[in-house]
Formats: C-alpha cells, sequence, structure tokens
C-alpha cells in the first residue's frame, strides 16, 4: 500500500511507523517548498493516482479533480485540525475517508495563545514596546486597562472555547458565547451565559472567535457586527481567516471604530504584501503568521494522531477522527468490517 506525504515539517524519520512490510512511503516536497512552489491540480492528482492514503498540508488543495484521479485511495488526512482544503462532499462521494487530527497539545495552545493576546491587547504591550524602543517614556495616556470585571465573548465554544473558559476562571471576566450547536444548559454548567450574534458583538470587551469555517460562519464578522462593537473592545481570530471580512476590519481599526485586534489567520496565506491589514499599525493590530498556539509539541502529537488515522485506515478500521461520517457504511463495505 502506498501512503503520499506532503507537505511535512519535521524530519522523514518520524514517518517511521508507516515503514513497514508491505507499505510504501513516498514523499512530497517539505512544506517550504509547498509554499514557493505550489502543485498544480495535475501535479497533485498524478502523485496521489496510486496512493492509498494521503497525508496533505495546508499549502496543499485537494480539489474534486485531484480525488477523481486517485482510484485507490482510502483516505486523506493532515495532522491539524481544519480540513478546508480538501472538497469534503467529492471526498464523500467518491468513498474517501477524509479525517483530521485533534491533538490535545493543539487546543491548548491555541487556548492559550488567546489568553495571551488579550493581556497582550488589553495590556497595550506593543504599543508601550515601541514607544519604549524609540526612546520614550510611559505617560498616564499609554496605561492599559484591567481584564477584570470585563465581558469576554467567545464565538464558537467546542474544544478551544472550553479550554479557554477554563482559563479564565480566576480572572473575574463575564463569559458569554453564540454556538447554535450548544445548549443553554451545557452552557451554564460551564459558567457561560449563552447569547445571540448581536448581543455577542455589542456586549463584548474582547470577541474572540473559535468557530470552523463553513457556509454560515464564513464573512460572520463584517460591517454589521464591527459596528456593533464597542469602541474600547478588541477582535482576536486565531481560528480561520474566512470568518472575518478584512477590509472592514482594516477600516475599522483605521477609523479607530473599535480598539485593536489580534489575528492568527487570514483569507490568504501568506498574507499578501497589499493587504489593507498590513498598514494598519502594530499597536493596533497584533499579527501573527498562522503560528501562534502552535508549539514543537503540538506539532508531534497532531503527527501521532495523522499517522493513526492512516494506520486504522490502511488496516480496515474507520479512524475516531472522520468528518465526513456518512461515507462510513460504503467505506466499511469495501475496505473493512470493524470500526475504532
Amino acid at each position: 500500500m502506498r501512503v503520499f506525504v506532503d507537505g511535512f515539517l519535521g524530519p522523514r524519520d518520524e514517518y517511521e511507523v508507516l515503514a513497514r512490510p508491505g507499505y510504501d512511503v513516498v514523499f512530497g516536497r517539505s512544506f517550504a517548498e509547498c509554499l514557493e512552489r505550489p502543485y498544480t491540480e495535475k501535479e497533485l492528482g498524478e502523485l496521489c493516482r496510486a496512493a492509498d492514503a494521503f497525508v496533505y498540508s495546508t499549502a496543499d488543495t485537494v480539489s474534486r479533480a485531484v480525488l477523481a484521479q486517485a482510484e485507490h485511495l482510502r483516505i486523506v488526512t493532515g495532522p491539524f485540525i481544519g480540513s478546508d482544503q480538501v472538497d469534503v462532499v467529492a471526498a464523500t462521494e467518491l468513498s474517501i475517508l477524509v479525517a483530521n487530527s485533534p491533538s490535545e497539545e493543539n487546543a491548548r495552545g491555541m487556548a492559550e495563545a488567546t489568553v495571551g493576546l488579550m493581556v497582550a491587547l488589553m495590556k497595550r504591550l506593543r504599543h508601550n514596546e515601541a514607544k519604549l524602543r524609540g526612546g520614550g517614556w510611559g505617560v498616564r495616556e499609554d496605561r492599559g486597562d484591567l481584564l477584570w470585571d470585563r465581558t469576554v465573548g467567545l464565538l464558537g465554544l467546542g474544544r478551544i472555547g472550553r479550554m479557554i473558559v477554563a482559563r479564565m476562571q480566576g480572572w473575574g471576566v463575564h463569559l458569554i458565547a453564540h454556538d447554535p450547536y450548544v445548549s443553554v444548559e451545557e452552557a451554564d454548567r460551564l459558567g457561560v451565559r449563552m447569547v445571540d450574534l448581536t448581543t455577542l458583538c455589542a456586549e463584548s470587551d474582547v470577541l474572540s472567535l473559535h468557530a470552523v469555517a463553513t457556509d454560515e460562519t464564513r464573512g460572520i464578522i463584517g460591517r454589521e457586527e464591527l459596528a456593533l462593537m464597542k469602541p474600547t473592545a478588541f477582535l482576536i481570530n486565531v481560528a480561520r481567516g474566512e470568518l472575518v471580512d478584512e477590509l472592514a476590519l482594516a477600516e475599522a481599526l483605521d477609523e479607530c471604530r473599535i480598539a485593536g485586534a489580534a489575528l492568527d489567520t487570514y483569507l490568504q496565506e501568506p498574507l499578501p504584501l497589499d493587504s489593507p491589514l498590513r498598514s494598519i499599525p502594530p499597536d493596533r493590530l497584533i499579527m501573527t503568521p498562522h503560528i501562534v498556539g502552535h508549539s514543537e509539541r503540538g506539532r508531534k502529537a497532531n503527527l501521532r494522531v495523522c499517522l493513526g488515522n492512516v494506520e486504522a485506515a490502511l488496516s480496515g478500521v474507520v479512524p475516531e477522527n472522520v468528518v465526513n461520517p456518512e461515507v462510513i457504511t460504503r467505506w466499511v463495505a469495501v475496505f473493512g468490517s470493524q470500526e475504532a
């Protein structure tokens, strides 16, 4: 059986778990090479043609045309949570499993990073660092604010959102959230007040986004939502760039209609040099290159989950992390009879 691995970040010997009799592991480009020279649809399809498993990277676009060429493919999986790069509908129609790799270490890293960004924004760290480096010294107007007694709003109360809730205990904040898939009773147990999107935007002193990119959530924070926010409020997005109207955000920041923002994800990555976000001063907009919550421990943990997905699928077992469960019955009929 053949495993095609693309966009690998670490050494190749990390994939030695797949170096067993009957497994042929073929490596594509490194992640850095993928960013510099992305595969064309035709190239990627040809590389996947003989593969039974495809470990893809965030630099790949796994389209219907790519999947249609992969006659033997059982599973497409990557060492990260998102599956935005994969045409999941096409994979389902072609009876191919799509699986993600939601390690606990990754979720913890994102939760820690979010809290860190909240503090950095509230305390005006970038502003005061720049002032000191420029030869100045702190005056009254340079002071930040307390997070205590403020309202922290979460768009999405899934795994990462709940870890943020846990980390906010003891800070004395008011927690609100909007998530149509979480009941009021469940949120109450977490100490979170569920609200609608309008209330979330209007009441939050810090609004942090933790939703996946779907037809429901793409552009969910646009001009209308930004107009609802307080002029003293901050926006944080470490989830998906598609959630935010970047032009509207740049205008809101430029016109001081909100106090600031922190972004780790963008609509187009790497962030284009002509993006309007780049014109916003760093003391009003913290930007990191989709790495703020990542760690070496998290990377290795994600890879372990990812390779476990591959091992299971090639053994005829359905992995735990399938994002298109509607295909499982058909998949099992062809490739196996056990479910994890």
